[in-house]
């Protein structure tokens, strides 16, 4: 089990319509603990949302998550069963 996808998943799941990674940074906090390193800045930003973007190309990938358009994505009905067979 990824807790990072699975949280990015059930973000996403909240918003069947799409939600753009700045939100999803937003959100990520009440989903996963994140410590000091989380914050580190790193290529300009947090490291936090470097993970982020990471996990979310693992999860187009596995076409659990679709792109609507640039930095906005959505759940997919793959990524739907994966949240639902894990709960």
């Amino acid at each position: 089990m990824n807790i990072w996808e699975l949280s990015i998943l059930k973000i996403f799941n909240v918003h069947p319509e799409g939600t753009s990674l700045k939100k999803t940074y937003q959100e990520i906090p009440h989903h996963i603990e994140l410590t000091d390193a989380h914050y580190e800045i790193r290529w300009g930003v947090p490291e936090y949302q470097n993970q982020v973007r990471a996990h979310v190309d693992d999860l187009l990938d596995k076409k659990e998550v679709e792109k609507v358009k640039r930095g906005v994505y959505r759940i997919t009905q793959r990524g739907k069963t994966r949240l639902h067979n894990t709960n």
